[in-house]
């Protein structure tokens, strides 16, 4: 089993919220596995093991909260997949709002959990430039499975970061959709031929397929949703609890049915 490697530098350090430091070269990968974190990605090598915890002498993802084991967890890689281990931690490691008890594989878009910090897994590419060289736009772009991760939670953790781009999903059927995030709020969405805050409906009934995410420095569309969006995915999950999927839908049925 892995062990924690003192020499290794840590990732970043969280105190209430996660910061990393300024990168100091060009770094460039493309689906590459990552944590995502408080608007932050960390890369996660193959050929590293990523200890979280709260003491800083022997992880390398420190958590400064009383809930978190000073060795908590371990993030490693075997035989080209990523895994997640707890090391027996009073708290326990969850996993997709399960706990686990054994090595588990990750799939991109798995939500871990440790204490009140929540980690996604994901796929991602990402252009860094110099922190020492010219200033160059940064993007950002991660992806992953809807069955691990809802789309409600998926909102919720855009929103709480305040990201700015595009999330991009495609549901069973290939059917895509879009939601465009403003530093955190959605301001246009579209799927299925339903705009705005009928897509957003629709769209978190979606419970399998892919997501991908874009955070890029550029102008985003029009703002067509007034609405803020945690009332806006409340509402949305309303209606999926009582299977309302689509108002005019059901207009659409009453007026057939009188027919």
């Amino acid at each position: 089993m892995p062990n924690a490697h003192k020499h290794e530098e840590p990732v970043t350090s969280l105190v209430g919220k996660a910061t990393l430091a300024a990168p100091t070269w060009v770094f460039i990968s493309r689906h590459q596995p990552a944590l995502f974190l408080n608007g932050e990605t960390i890369p996660l090598a193959s050929d590293r093991e990523y200890v979280i915890g709260r003491d800083p002498e022997t992880c390398n993802i420190v958590i400064n909260d009383e809930g978190v084991s000073r060795k908590h967890a371990v993030i490693y890689a075997r035989g080209g997949r990523f895994f997640i281990k707890d090391y027996g931690s009073m708290n326990g490691t969850v996993v997709n709002r399960e706990r686990i008890g054994s090595p588990l594989g990750l799939l991109p878009g798995d939500e871990i959990g440790v204490s009140t910090q929540k980690f996604l897994f994901v796929l991602h590419d990402q252009i860094l430039s110099s922190s020492s060289g010219p200033a160059t736009q940064k993007q950002s772009h991660f992806s992953g499975l809807l069955r691990a991760l809802r789309i409600p939670e998926l909102i919720q953790l855009l929103n709480g970061t305040q990201q700015t781009g595009m999330l991009t999903i495609e549901d069973l059927d290939g059917e895509p959709g879009r939601a465009f995030f403003e530093k955190g709020e959605i301001i246009s969405a579209r799927y299925r031929g339903r705009k705005d805050e009928e897509a957003v409906y629709s769209m978190v009934g979606i419970t399998d397929g892919h997501f991908e995410f874009l955070n890029e420095n550029t102008t985003p569309p029009p703002k067509t949703i007034e609405s803020r969006t945690m009332p806006l995915l409340l509402e949305a999950c309303r209606r999926a609890d009582e299977g309302i999927t689509d108002t005019r839908s059901q207009a659409e049925k009453h007026v057939a049915a009188a027919g």
